[in-house]
């Protein structure tokens, strides 16, 4: 390591003498510094293992999170298992997980706080922001749902009903394949994201998106997504999740195109 830094820095980590195999005072007071950082990169790391260990063993195994307690009829088995479907990344598993045990900060979790007045942060809009007015009522989101329902009715048909806790949580499960639901899935979480995360960038940063802004953002990630699948995949594998049977995915002489 000593002779790496002189190399790379000969002015700052020279020797105290020339030619000399003594190292100089900076360059052993830096030495001692980066092993005491290691030590102690090494022991959080120990810490936190230990601490996560310890966790589980005194987490009640047996006591429901809040939400299901809240809401016990909802088939939580089935919104747990696509919070982590094989078909989403882990941004947004981790979204999907923050979403179902509604841990989002919207305006109504706010308000319930003692802070603010809940109101959505839209302008023209002066109705309390919920979870259900974020994801489905809210007017600025209009055009981003008629959008979702024409990828909704190619993948799925008109004769199967679009609606809110199946676009926020997944349910009722809709008669089809998994591949084919998995590739809906995908839509939905991506566009949920994105409503989400323009919603904060318009309240924290003064970023107003255009419909038009949102879904190139919408359609961009969604592109990316399936892109990477392609090079994570085998073939095989790749056509099996996107391309077999009704999807928004096709292959032209070798060249990936996207129906959105």
């Amino acid at each position: 390591m000593a002779t790496q830094l002189r190399t790379s820095h000969p002015g700052l980590w020279s020797n105290s003498r020339p030619n000399s195999g003594i190292c100089s005072d900076s360059l052993s007071y830096a030495s001692t510094l980066l092993k005491k950082m290691f030590s102690l990169d090494c022991q959080f790391e120990i810490t936190c293992s230990t601490i996560k260990d310890i966790s589980a063993l005194l987490r009640p195994q047996d006591v429901p999170i809040p939400i299901v307690i809240k809401h016990p009829n909802a088939p939580w088995s089935d919104i747990w298992e696509l919070v982590d479907s094989d078909i989403l990344d882990n941004k947004l598993k981790n979204f999907q997980w923050r979403l179902a045990h509604h841990v989002l900060y919207i305006g109504q979790r706010i308000k319930n706080w003692g802070m603010g007045d809940g109101v959505c942060p839209f302008e023209y809009c002066s109705d309390l922001e919920t979870l259900e007015h974020l994801l489905w009522d809210c007017s600025r989101i209009t055009q981003i749902l008629i959008w979702i329902k024409k990828i909704f009715v190619l993948l799925l048909g008109d004769n199967v009903n679009f609606h809110f806790t199946l676009f926020v949580f997944g349910y009722p499960r809709v008669c089809c394949t998994k591949q084919v639901f998995n590739r809906i899935w995908y839509v939905f979480c991506v566009t949920k994201f994105w409503l989400w995360k323009s919603r904060c960038n318009f309240l924290f940063e003064s970023i107003n998106r255009t419909d038009t802004e949102l879904l190139i953002s919408i359609r961009r990630t969604i592109r990316e997504g399936v892109k990477a699948d392609r090079v994570r995949f085998g073939e095989d594998k790749f056509k099996r999740t996107w391309i077999t049977g009704k999807s928004f995915v096709i292959i032209e002489n070798g060249q990936l195109g996207f129906k959105l």
